[in-house]
């Protein structure tokens, strides 16, 4: 039904939402800041660079965009490359789809050197076909041409290209674009053709 499956990498194939959880509310505190209760689903949709510049921008910080990136470039490597695991079932269905010569890429609002060292680390690397990320595309995923582009860069014909999100805002944006999307989740999103809790029901999808 498909050749290929685009997925999310934070949520979706990692285990790693608790980073972005953690990581602006951990530089706040460390700043004497009391974190608002909005933050993490402030920054959700958008990338590092527009996070940093809107923290620099709304709590005043004695920081200049440069070494606030310099900040969270280290702390996301060590994490990545040291302390991010996959989701229950993620490499059982990798491989499930790779046996079915189905082609697996990843579109990820994280940089592509992070989620590489990752993959690596965790041996699912050499599953994947290919790797596009935000700062590569340059447009954010809350964008439907986010997935446009990557279906050009990708060589990918969208019709037979499966998206698969965890976030809200990305499953709309790839829906948007023309691409049949499932959304990945405890939530039912109206609109999406395919809603699931679980990374092995994608194996009855394609």
């Amino acid at each position: 039904m498909f050749d290929a499956v685009i997925f999310d990498a934070d949520g979706t194939l990692l285990d790693s939402l608790w980073i972005w959880n953690s990581i602006t509310v951990n530089l706040l505190k460390a700043k004497g800041i009391v974190p608002p209760v909005d933050i993490n689903a402030i920054l959700a949709e958008k990338s590092v660079e527009e996070g940093i510049i809107y923290l620099l921008d709304r709590f005043k910080l004695d920081e200049t965009k440069q070494s606030m990136q310099v900040w969270y470039d280290k702390t996301l490597q060590q994490w990545y490359g040291e302390k991010v695991k996959l989701l229950p079932h993620a490499e059982e269905v990798l491989a499930f789809l790779k046996d079915r010569q189905i082609e697996i890429f990843v579109a990820s609002a994280t940089d592509r050197p992070l989620l590489e060292a990752c993959f690596s680390n965790n041996g699912i690397l050499p599953l994947l076909s290919g790797i596009v990320s935000e700062k590569e595309i340059g447009i954010p995923k809350r964008e439907p041409a986010f997935y446009s582009e990557t279906a050009r860069r990708l060589h990918l014909d969208r019709t037979g290209s499966l998206v698969v999100e965890d976030a809200v805002h990305a499953a709309t944006s790839a829906m948007k674009a023309g691409f049949a999307t499932v959304h990945i989740g405890t939530g039912k999103l109206d609109g999406v053709p395919y809603n699931i809790t679980d990374l092995r029901e994608l194996e009855a999808i394609v």
